[in-house]
């Protein structure tokens, strides 16, 4: 699906890689182009930048942009550490609402790979496990532990939430997202539905 280019060779922090740009071989393939570093020893990927190819068709998705870093932890093991996503979402023209930007930033450390643990702990269904109190943490704990300090436009995403929560159009739009993803329409405390299976003839 891409063709590639070596571009360039250089250190990032102490690895040797290898710089590969990557574009699609046919227009309008779904897929993405951008750039990406190469461990030279490992072949992993260090680093990776993408975007949408331009003439791909997504429904809904203008564009879509992601960055992802990775370190090395143990001789043959890397992890993804840092990770930032930016969709653009074009609903209609057809409402005052022309489209949005989501965006998502991640990032992880403290890894600990191949390390025995209980057996109930593979029978579990949870992906996360939530340390007591986890869901209680006041300001001044999250300051002194997060990885990346909030830039100004983050540390006002709690009063842009609030105002988006009690506009009655985006109460409207995230409850309609809600339902076309899990088949319920919530209303206060209930839920309507399955709406599949809400209205039957025979």
């Amino acid at each position: 699906y891409y063709k590639y280019f070596l571009e360039d060779s250089s250190y990032i922090g102490t690895n040797w890689c290898y710089k590969l740009r990557f574009i699609p071989k046919r227009k309008g393939d779904l897929v993405f182009e951008g750039e990406m570093w190469i461990h030279d020893t490992t072949y992993a990927v260090k680093q990776i930048k993408a975007t949408i190819a331009g003439l791909a068709n997504l429904n809904y998705i203008q564009d879509f942009y992601f960055e992802q870093d990775f370190t090395q932890i143990e001789k043959e093991v890397w992890m993804l550490t840092n990770e930032k996503l930016i969709a653009d979402v074009r609903l209609t023209q057809d409402t005052k609402l022309i489209g949005l930007y989501g965006r998502k930033s991640s990032s992880r450390k403290n890894f600990i790979v191949n390390t025995k643990r209980p057996p109930d702990f593979y029978k579990s269904d949870n992906t996360v496990e939530f340390e007591e109190g986890a869901k209680t943490r006041d300001d001044a704990y999250w300051a002194a532990h997060r990885h990346i300090p909030l830039s100004d436009q983050e540390e006002g995403i709690d009063e842009m939430t609030d105002s988006l929560n009690n506009d009655p159009f985006f109460k409207f739009l995230k409850n309609a997202t809600y339902m076309a993803s899990t088949g319920y329409y919530p209303l206060g405390k209930i839920e309507i539905g399955s709406i599949h299976s809400l209205v039957a003839v025979n």
